[in-house]
């Protein structure tokens, strides 16, 4: 699963989501939720895989504490 956040050293962020509609467009993603992707899975007797709300919700969850992480340093290296 990719957030929109994990392409930003690639491009900026309009250049990124674009992309990214792109190719949930062409059904090579699927957005699963705001600003979240996932690769589909083709089962051949189940189709389309995609993951659980329980995945997506540790994702967001580790997501949220390196944001958080990451605004404490920011805070440190400017006081």
């Amino acid at each position: 699963m990719n957030f929109t956040e994990d392409f930003l050293n690639v491009a900026d962020v309009k250049i990124v989501s674009k992309a990214l509609e792109r190719l949930v467009l062409s059904r090579e993603l699927y957005r699963v939720a705001n600003g979240t992707y996932e690769r589909p899975v083709n089962d051949r007797f189940l189709g389309v895989l995609l993951p659980g709300i329980e995945e997506i919700a540790e994702r967001w969850s580790r997501l949220k504490s390196l944001v958080q992480e990451m605004f404490q340093q920011s805070v440190k290296l400017a006081g």
